[in-house]
């Protein structure tokens, strides 16, 4: 690409409210960035729910999270042969992306129970570093998210 982003212009497309605009973005990413960084520029968006229709001859939707998650997952996008990702990182990468559906699928059930997250009241999160489950408090909830509070010399609940 002849083109090169700013920053800035880079986060405009990611952020825009066009879904289109937000893939081109992705794609860029995915095209130019380093690959030790790709993970750390595109996992925020795993969650994303916002719908589209990334090609209208299959006419599937899809939502931005599944469409990125397809960007580090495969190394085609339709007939295009995205940059090889060096194997290690890329093993770190797929071990990272095997808990991203069942994140999906906790915070759609969490999003649904949203009214059972009671500041103070103990709770359990899945910290993402450690790959573990651990207690924790609820400090405050809002209607995307609940934030949780936690001591690192707790015992984990699962080995």
């Amino acid at each position: 690409m002849l083109m090169k982003l700013s920053m800035k212009q880079l986060f405009g497309l990611i952020k825009d409210q066009n879904p289109y605009t937000r893939c081109v973005g992705f794609l860029y990413i995915r095209y130019l960035c380093k690959p030790e960084l790709l993970w750390h520029f595109l996992s925020p968006y795993m969650m994303d729910e916002q719908e589209f229709v990334p090609t209208p001859s299959t006419g599937e939707t899809i939502t931005i999270g599944e469409f990125v998650e397809r960007l580090l997952a495969d190394q085609n996008f339709y007939a295009t042969i995205l940059p090889r990702i060096p194997a290690q990182i890329d093993k770190e990468i797929q071990k990272r992306l095997l808990l991203v559906p069942e994140k999906r699928q906790r915070r759609k059930e969490n999003l649904a129970h949203l009214n059972d997250f009671v500041i103070d009241r103990p709770c359990y999160f899945f910290d993402a570093l450690t790959l573990e489950w651990r207690k924790a408090t609820v400090v405050s909830v809002s209607p995307e998210s609940v934030e949780v509070c936690y001591y690192d010399d707790v015992e984990p609940l699962y080995k």
